[in-house]
């Protein structure tokens, strides 16, 4: 089956998008197929397909083979699944400058909103103050959180040390936060994060901001590995309110884990194109509980190892007044029963049906209040429509009062 095609997955989506704004009164979504020499065909009804069943084979074979999905269609909704897993190519910038501007500066492609209403305005004020009083509940199905480009902001008072534990072996310090493996930044200073360039999940951080008040730090996966942070609560002062994140997730790992006043962040998780043995849900696992020895100085030997997700949640029960933990079942359900002091949280346990993508989000919001210090977790599941609207399909919160710590 051939599954090459003389023009992009780009073109073919744009030429897609064309052919739907043209017959706005087709309810269904247009799909397409390929000729012999690969060239595009849309169809103008499913009985059209239906005539044409090896150009359909052909178009069905060149989706599924640049997402790497079996199930995957040819119509709009796979090419641009096609167009998000195919996202890494290079143009020639000399010739055709910078494709990431050009995609951006495409109406077509652009899903990026900045401008709201009046009643979008007040109820983000609420939402504001209610999230700059400790309150994360505010962010539940808003999307996920990136820094503008170009943005590095100097670290809060409270990071103690970073670390980064993977395929490149360990580093610490400076030279785990180097390659925007963790970030520090602003409210002021954020944005939505964007599936492929031009194509946000959502646009609630595109339309509002909420100020220098507000510190973010952004905790990225390691290369087959972990990333993480030792956070001491004490140096925080009053008024202080910090924000970490994991990004968007999409089968990795995240971990928040209070010790004493120290708060512990870790992020697992591979690359794309890496070792197709290594797996989050196991090599990962183990990656975290590495990482935190390493970051904690911890020497005494584990009564038994760590490799998998319950074994984990073992650890996190046995080695933390609090945590919480946020990954991808995939459609499994392990023995990762509730305690009273660790939290689990599955991003992934409900199938995608007609959205063009889902994404997990992994929060913890601390803020300090005269004396008191708060910190409450979030695990949250995410869909993502064609539209670039999102929604919660499903999330937990886990508020802890440290204070007395």
């Amino acid at each position: 089956m051939k599954i090459s095609s003389p023009i992009s997955i780009q073109s073919i989506y744009s030429q897609l998008l064309q052919h739907q704004a043209q017959h706005p009164d087709k309810s269904q979504e247009p799909s397409f197929g390929l000729s012999k020499n690969g060239a595009l065909v849309v169809y103008n009804s499913r009985l059209h397909g239906l005539l044409h069943p090896n150009q359909t084979k052909r178009a069905k074979a060149f989706v599924r083979h640049l997402c790497q999905d079996p199930t995957a269609q040819a119509n709009l909704r796979g090419a641009r699944k096609a167009l998000i897993s195919q996202s890494h190519v290079v143009h020639d910038r000399a010739q055709y400058g910078d494709p990431t501007a050009n995609f951006r500066l495409d109406a077509r492609q652009n899903k990026i909103v900045t401008t709201s209403s009046p009643q979008e305005k007040l109820l983000f004020e609420r939402d504001k103050a209610q999230v700059l009083s400790g309150s994360v509940a505010p962010l539940i199905g808003k999307g996920v959180l990136a820094s503008a480009a170009g943005v590095q902001a100097a670290a809060p008072a409270g990071v103690v040390d970073c670390i980064r534990y993977d395929r490149d072996g360990e580093k610490k310090g400076g030279d785990a936060v180097s390659a925007d493996f963790i970030k520090f930044y602003h409210g002021d200073q954020a944005k939505a994060e964007e599936l492929i360039p031009g194509t946000p999940i959502g646009n609630h951080y595109n339309k509002f901001q909420f100020g220098d008040a507000l510190r973010l730090i952004e905790i990225g996966n390691g290369l087959q590995g972990t990333v993480g942070m030792k956070f001491d609560t004490g140096k925080m002062q009053d008024g202080d309110c910090c924000l970490f994140s994991a990004g968007a997730l999409s089968g990795c790992t995240m971990v928040y884990a209070l010790k004493g006043g120290m708060l512990y962040a870790y992020h697992a998780g591979t690359v794309k194109n890496g070792d197709d043995e290594w797996e989050t849900a196991s090599d990962g696992a183990r990656s975290i509980v590495d990482a935190h020895r390493q970051l904690s100085g911890e020497k005494t030997a584990l009564d038994s190892p760590v490799g998998n997700n319950r074994e984990l949640a073992a650890f996190l029960h046995e080695h933390f007044d609090h945590a919480m933990m946020v990954y991808s079942g995939k459609g499994t359900t392990p023995d990762l029963a509730d305690s009273g002091h660790v939290r689990h949280f599955d991003y992934n346990k409900t199938p995608l049906r007609q959205e063009l993508a889902s994404v997990g989000n992994a929060l913890a919001l601390l803020k300090k209040t005269g004396d008191s210090l708060s910190i409450e977790f979030l695990g949250d599941s995410m869909r993502i429509n064609h539209n670039c609207g999102v929604h919660s399909q499903d999330s937990a919160i886990y508020a802890v009062d440290i204070s007395p710590l």
